[in-house]
């Protein structure tokens, strides 16, 4: 009798030990994350560092320390790449690390770099992607914009429209929205605690705000932003998206309705 409790102990135990849910990342937590978001769940261990928006239902999430990039569409993470791997969407070329990521117009992404007192621009043409199109590419989506032949053109913030004495140019994260009161950009200050609006029509900066102070105020559950972008999910319904600056929960911000209410903290990792 004692040598059959200790088999079924044995098995009890190699039950457990083999019973991680495939929904549960390497930090041992739950994949909580709505159904049409819960593709984003698990692409860093490390945690998320950058993230933008790309077309249709796609977006680039970088890790925490901006040095490899995943491609997200279809509700999937569909690929993992180094910044400089040629065969990746983006191509080679790419900077060693990206800070943050933004949306800035249709067809042009803005990669931060050196803490935000530069950037470079990659131009690429949206309509290539669409919902019916699940698949991510095959080949290089767009180019960096170039110097000089092989040489990718580095912008400094401060000599640019993008130019924030406010946050003195160094940037945690940025996102886009076209909707509120006309085409904004926000841009958040190196501690991810405070967001500035830049005008896309006046090519001007507002006023710099507090992230709680995001409408609705008091609503937004980080104490501080890592990366932040405008999503569409595969319903068609319009989000912007936020990231602690751990890089390891994400909430979204709901567009779609006369509310505009934040969700609740998810895990991504």
């Amino acid at each position: 009798m004692k040598q059959l409790f200790s088999k079924i102990n044995i098995l009890v135990l190699f039950a457990l030990f083999f019973s991680c849910s495939d929904d549960e990342g390497d930090s041992g937590r739950v994949n909580n994350l709505p159904e049409q978001f819960n593709g984003l769940f698990g692409a860093f261990p490390e945690g998320v560092g950058a993230a933008t928006y790309v077309a249709a239902d796609i977006a680039i999430l970088f890790n925490k320390t901006g040095t490899r990039y995943a491609w997200y569409q279809n509700n999937q993470i569909q690929g993992i790449f180094d910044n400089d791997d040629a065969n990746g969407p983006l191509g080679g070329g790419a900077p060693d690390a990206v800070d943050a990521a933004l949306n800035y117009a249709t067809g042009m992404l803005i990669f931060y770099i050196n803490g935000g007192s530069e950037f470079i621009v990659y131009d690429y043409n949206p309509s290539q992607f669409s919902l019916a199109n699940t698949s991510m590419p095959t080949s290089a989506f767009g180019l960096y914009r170039i110097s000089s032949p092989g040489v990718i053109l580095r912008l400094e913030t401060q000599s640019s429209v993008l130019n924030n004495p406010a946050f003195n140019n160094m940037v945690s994260a940025a996102c886009r929205d076209d909707a509120i009161s006309g085409p904004f950009r926000f841009i958040f200050d190196n501690t991810g605690t405070e967001y500035i609006p830049f005008s896309f029509d006046n090519l001007s900066f507002g006023v710099t705000r507090g992230i709680d102070e995001w409408n609705p105020a008091g609503e937004q559950p980080f104490s501080s932003i890592g990366a932040a972008f405008r999503f569409t999910d595969r319903n068609s319904d319009e989000h912007i998206a936020f990231i602690n600056s751990e890089g390891d929960q994400i909430c979204f911000w709901d567009r779609n309705t006369g509310q505009r209410r934040f969700s609740e903290a998810y895990n991504l990792n």
